[in-house]
């Protein structure tokens, strides 16, 4: 099925699940930031991870399961005093039109990006 999705949508099956995986965390995330109780921080943390980094890698058609990717963060080019997550995969916007025009093609938070293009994008204000 992910396949058939992957080959319509004319990207890989990695990056079509990437997207997926990052609207889960961020969802997550915001679930998170709104809860002060630490059980409730737990059960939300528990429920993510049973239902979607406990599935097996097949029920993808991956060799791994996309939702057992670690995040990384790096700093909120906006706000040095908070993080912001990196994309498990590249949302591929660099391909539409408009994103052709500027310096730099990828996103801010694209893990295609390089550590001296994003800090240039960040210097230019570029975020």
């Amino acid at each position: 099925m992910s396949q058939t999705l992957a080959r319509l949508a004319r990207m890989g099956p990695i990056e079509l699940w990437g997207q997926i995986v990052d609207a889960a965390y961020d969802q997550m995330e915001e679930e998170l930031s709104e809860v002060t109780d630490e059980e409730r921080r737990q059960a939300i943390i528990y429920h993510y991870r049973t239902r979607l980094t406990d599935i097996d890698a097949s029920a993808f058609g991956l060799p791994k399961n996309p939702f057992a990717a670690k995040r990384s963060y790096i700093d909120d080019p906006a706000d040095a005093n908070k993080k912001v997550a990196l994309k498990t995969a590249c949302c591929l916007a660099y391909c539409l039109p408009y994103r052709l025009k500027r310096t730099f093609n990828y996103c801010y938070t694209c893990p295609r990006l390089k550590e001296k293009d994003r800090a240039l994008m960040k210097a230019n204000g570029q975020y």
